[in-house]
């Protein structure tokens, strides 16, 4: 419970831990046009923290 708490604490401070996730369809844009697609791939990216699950960006 504690360390529960000071994970949080963390994620209050703005200290948080941020995770990339690709979209399905900017991953299929990539593949089938590649190397344009790949602009589609970066611009279709969420990043939410790992511990507390909000959006960051």
């Amino acid at each position: 419970m504690l360390l529960l708490l000071s994970v949080y604490a963390q994620c209050a401070a703005g200290v948080h831990d941020p995770t990339t996730k690709f979209g399905i369809c900017g991953i299929i844009t990539a593949v089938v046009c590649f190397p344009i697609g790949l602009i589609c791939l970066f611009v279709d990216t969420e990043q939410k923290c790992s511990r507390c699950g909000i959006k960051l960006r």
